[in-house]
């Protein structure tokens, strides 16, 4: 039996009712493995959930990992430049990371029991 999407005319992505995936679970499966074709499974009508291959699920985890380093390191920077603006003296990254390390040792020594150690 082939399973009947529907399709979204906003997105075009084939979606079903939960009810019917539940039912029909292993036929969803080898649709997606066959087409590449993620699948949306809805509740009431409603997107809750998306079926996708592994390889475009593991993608997706890199990019959030990736955007998320890249919002930090963007942060970090914002936030040098806001604790250096006006200042004449140059940054010195040596100094700053023996500064960094000293902080982290005195944090060591005040809380020993640091988590996953």
């Amino acid at each position: 039996m082939a399973l009947a999407y529907r399709r979204d005319h906003h997105t075009a992505e084939p979606s079903l009712p939960a009810t019917e995936a539940r039912v029909h679970f292993g036929e969803l499966i080898q649709s997606v493995e066959d087409t590449g074709e993620a699948v949306l499974v809805e509740r009431n009508g409603r997107p809750i959930v998306a079926v996708v291959q592994i390889d475009e699920y593991r993608r997706l985890q890199r990019k959030v990992k990736n955007d998320d380093l890249l919002a930090s390191l963007e942060a970090t920077r914002n936030a040098f430049r806001e604790a250096f603006r006006g200042s004449t003296q140059p940054l010195n990254a040596a100094a700053l990371v023996r500064e960094g390390r000293d902080d982290y040792e005195d944090w060591l020594a005040w809380n020993p029991a640091e988590p996953g150690s």
